[in-house]
């Protein structure tokens, strides 16, 4: 079993095999660089979605703002996803080939995980929870 990251604290590239000492301290610095050029955005995304949801209450919903609040959160969910999709790559690029095909497969094997699950009551279900019943 590998060994846990520095600090107590595992991440996923524990997982991949044979990582040099070198390449363990660019992938560690360019995380913290996208972390850091990340948190931002999520405070920010917090912020457009309170404001769609504050855009569809009330007696007298204006539509056109409810539909500049969707198209203002999604503009930055596309330039974060585009961001994570680039961070992605420049961590590909500092692996072997052997490492990028088990950093890939671990990518999908997260992305299946996630995309198995449900939403039901503002909570993810269980992969054997039922389907809710139709109406």
């Amino acid at each position: 079993m590998p060994p846990p990251h520095e600090g107590g604290k595992k991440g996923k590239m524990h997982m991949i095999d044979g990582l040099t000492a070198d390449q363990e301290t660019q992938i560690k610095k360019l995380h913290t660089g996208f972390e850091k050029e990340l948190l931002p955005m999520r405070a920010e995304l917090k912020t457009k979605k309170a404001a769609l949801e504050q855009a569809q209450i009330g007696d007298n919903v204006d539509q056109a703002k409810v539909k500049v609040a969707i198209e203002d959160l999604f503009a930055l969910k596309t330039r974060m996803a585009v961001m994570k999709a680039d961070h992605k790559q420049k961590v590909r690029k500092v692996l072997n080939e052997e490492q990028r095909v088990q950093f890939d497969s671990m990518m999908l094997d997260r992305k299946e995980r996630r995309g198995g699950k449900e939403k039901r009551g503002g909570r993810c279900a269980p992969p054997d929870a039922p389907p809710p019943p139709r109406q």
